[in-house]
């Protein structure tokens, strides 16, 4: 106990950082604040994270500010702390001096988030947010999707958590065309999980195309006259982490060459995201100028002649104009491979360059433009009154003349709805099992929606792809806590203690955290699929479905050789979940806590056979991030010489999988028989440095290859003889079955979780010794093994799709 103390002791660093940091603090200053009453009439309108004060936000605001009937509400701004002086610069341009700027997770911020009764974004509140009973929120987004969003952005499919669950706290969702709304709905996994209102109508921000007279006066007080002005928005090339610095330059460097090409009467003025603003040296340019603080962005929009971008729904918005627009888009290819794109440039209308001296051309020309009836199903909704009929909606008597609503509710599927934490989605067997599980389920009887934690993904991302067919949703952000809520975790994660007190205030916790993820979801069930993961432990404990975990593997003995289990967490899903569910026979006796057994149920895996031979028959590939002791060249001309036997293990580099004892088995094989070759596969794993450094310094060196981080095993495994398993403890590993589906041998140590399988005749059981395995591998590569007995795929795979059903019968 004094140990877990001292352990508590040590983590004092880790909460001061907490403290020092303004997120983290806004955390616990917005949960004092959510157990206080609405402040009704109030309304907190923010746009694009606080970065300024613009578009369909700023349009509202200035409906609800200068109508009489909205002279009830008190309005406030959300500011970044960056940009609050340019908000405030906004705001005076528009007579709205008046309206309190605040700062986004002060004090004062947290207070409204918490409490304002009307919540108004064109992007997306902080991950701490949590609508609560009483506050209606209208989410307007902030264009037509010509770029991938959500799910389909190729390099971040894993980043939009935190978009997705505040769409899901909306109670109005904004789109301005049928085409978005489709999107939308697809992008972020909507159906069946939205239970607002989605609302098809013109933009706000769109209604200054309509204002000719604004356009006039903006244009005389900037010296406009006998001037043609170009107005250029490139796309922001970074991601919700990162900025891309190159993108950044190669804008510089085009606006200079257009500063210095340009005709004296024309003018570029250039809107650029937050973070590239500082890279382009405005100062220093005659023509090129930066978008004015003082004007609104599509205000100083309107008054410019021509609309110069990329891949920025701007094109649509300001197609409403009828004024030239020029795409300038010098990496096409390579932004369309990195991010994905829903139209083809090619299908646009508008004249398209892709060298900064073709734009320059372009510009010169002006060509006129002739894309109206083709940007038709994008525009027909835009008008001058989108402002007043979305505010009469939301804020005033609920009227919606001139747009369609569409219930969220009618796009469910009316299926019982199972979330599954699939976990990090490592390429290992629990993700290869779970991807046959999904392939081959009753899609009809249950919609299945993974989930998972957005960092735990992150360097596996790519496998989400893999899952195309399913929707998911992401573990974003942190829990809203108090400060003594924060004490008690440590108390409890850290000091292994759990007196009524701690339990008491997990019990609120995670209840909160609940809300928070999955606002207005109710599922019928709740998998955690990975099975180890604590935090999932705790928080499927207090959710309302029927309650499941997977035992992958012997828990006891991970337990006891890894330490890696919060064995507290374990005994509180052991005690709430309702089904404890083993992948094979025999694991009653390796439960950590037997007295748990009357909640086993069995469920094996299933196995994907057609899709393991069609991936056998795909060349050898490596993946980006494949480490390999041979090349893919060598290691192909390996595969294809004649007269070897080849081994191979395809297991994770941990010590429980003993490859070092593997190893040393092929070296005695190699004694007597050279002929042989040793393949080792792993994703990941701490032992990885040490099996790589054995198998350097074996005398039978170029004789074994090892590989990690390998997609596509099978045209590996189709090319080898026999399968070796040596671990100390398995579970009932998909490798195996993968074998059997392409007619290998399988050796494997005798262990409780092959043998029950294996002993039915499917392969040869060894002792755990050296000599034991070595003797196996040298029978096998003689061809002394008996015959074994023929795997049926699809008989196994009837059994583990009624154990399967039989997990969600009434018990």
């Amino acid at each position: 106990m004094a140990a877990n103390w001292k352990t508590l002791w040590a983590k004092r660093k880790k909460v001061w950082k907490i403290f020092r940091n303004p997120w983290q603090r806004a955390r616990f200053r917005y949960h004092r604040q959510s157990q206080k009453p609405l402040l009704k009439n109030t309304v907190l309108l923010e746009s694009y994270a606080g970065s300024s004060i613009s578009g369909n936000v700023y349009y509202l605001l200035l409906e609800l500010f200068q109508k009489p009937e909205y002279a009830h509400l008190s309005l406030f701004v959300a500011s970044s702390r960056q940009a609050q002086a340019h908000v405030c610069a906004e705001l005076r341009y528009a007579g709205l001096q008046q309206i309190p700027v605040v700062p986004i997770h002060s004090r004062r911020y947290c207070r409204l988030l918490a409490r304002a009764e009307y919540l108004v974004n064109n992007a997306t509140f902080p991950t701490y947010l949590i609508k609560r009973k009483g506050q209606i929120y209208l989410n307007t987004w902030h264009g037509t999707p010509l770029k991938t969003l959500g799910r389909d952005i190729r390099n971040a499919p894993n980043e939009l958590g935190n978009t997705q669950r505040n769409f899901l706290m909306a109670d109005y969702l904004l789109y301005p065309n049928r085409f978005t709304f489709e999107i939308m709905r697809r992008a972020y996994m909507l159906d069946s999980l939205y239970h607002g209102q989605y609302v098809l109508s013109g933009y706000p921000r769109n209604a200054v195309f309509f204002q000719p007279e604004l356009r006039r006066r903006i244009r005389m007080a900037c010296g406009f006259e006998g001037k043609q002005i170009y107005a250029y928005l490139p796309t922001w090339r970074g991601t919700l982490r990162r900025r891309d610095p190159a993108a950044a330059d190669r804008i510089a460097n085009l606006l200079a060459q257009l500063d210095r090409t340009l005709p004296e009467n024309t003018l570029v003025f250039t809107k650029l995201h937050n973070l590239d603003r500082g890279s382009v040296p405005f100062a220093q340019f005659q023509r090129v100028k930066p978008f004015p603080e003082d004007y609104e962005t599509y205000a100083f929009l309107a008054a410019t002649d021509c609309l110069i971008t990329d891949y920025s729904s701007v094109l649509f918005d300001f197609a409403v104009t009828g004024r030239p627009i020029l795409l300038y888009c010098e990496d096409a290819a390579e932004y369309a491979a990195a991010r994905g794109m829903y139209l083809h440039l090619e299908d646009f209308p508008f004249p398209r360059a892709e060298t900064p001296e073709a734009l320059c051309a372009l510009i010169q020309q002006c060509p006129a433009p002739a894309y109206q009836e083709a940007m038709r199903p994008y525009t027909e909704r835009q008008d001058a009154d989108a402002a007043a009929r979305l505010c009469r909606l939301v804020f005033g008597d609920g009227v919606a003349e001139g747009m369609e609503r569409i219930d969220g509710d009618a796009y469910g599927s009316g299926k019982e709805q199972v979330l599954l934490f699939a976990g990090s989605l490592q390429k290992n067997g629990i993700t290869a099992a779970l991807q046959s599980l999904l392939s081959l389920i009753d899609r009809e009887k249950r919609e299945v929606i993974l989930l998972f934690h957005a960092r735990g993904v992150e360097k596996n991302k790519s496998a989400i792809m893999q899952f195309s067919a399913w929707n998911y949703m992401v573990i974003q952000g942190a829990k809203v806590l108090s400060y003594w809520d924060l004490f008690c975790r440590a108390v409890y994660f850290y000091g292994n203690r759990e007196p009524w007190w701690v339990q008491k205030s997990f019990e609120r916790v995670y209840r909160r955290e609940i809300d928070r993820l999955f606002p207005g979801c109710t599922f019928s069930a709740e998998i955690h699929y990975s099975g180890y993961e604590r935090e999932i432990m705790q928080l499927f404990s207090r959710m309302k479905g029927k309650k499941l975990i997977y035992l992958h593997s012997n828990l006891a003995a991970e337990a006891k050789q890894k330490g890696n289990l919060h064995l507290p967490s374990v005994e509180t899903a052991y005690r709430c979940f309702d089904r404890l569910v083993a992948i094979r026979e025999g694991m009653q006796k390796e439960l950590l806590y037997p007295q748990a057994a009357k909640k086993l149920a069995l469920a094996h895996n299933p196995i994907d056979a057609a899709e393991i031979r069609r991936c056998a028959l795909l060349p050898l590939r490596f993946d980006p991030d494949t480490e390999s002791t041979l090349s893919q060249e060598a290691l192909q001309a390996q595969l294809k010489r004649p007269g070897i036997h080849r081994f191979i293990s395809i297991a994770r580099f941990s010590p429980e999988k003993r490859l070092d004892r593997l190893i040393e088995a092929f070296e005695r094989v190699c004694r007597t028989t050279p002929d042989c070759f040793l393949i080792l596969i792993g994703g990941y794993g701490p032992a990885y440095g040490e099996v790589c450094k054995q198998a350097e310094q074996s005398a039978c060196a170029a004789k074994i290859a090892i590989l990690r981080s390998l997609g596509n095993v099978f045209p590996i495994l189709a090319a080898c003889d026999t399968f070796v398993l040596s671990s100390d403890y398995e579970g009932l590993p998909v490798t195996i079955l993968e074998s059997l589906v392409l007619k290998k041998t399988v050796l494997a140590t005798e262990i409780e979780g092959p043998r029950a399988f294996l002993s039915q005749g499917y392969g040869v059981l060894t002792p755990k010794t050296v000599s034991g395995l070595a003797a196996a591998m040298k029978d096998a590569a003689d061809g002394k093994l008996p015959d074994m007995r023929t795997f049926d795929p699809e008989a196994f795979n009837r059994q583990a799709l009624q154990e399967w059903e039989a997990l969600f019968a009434e018990s």
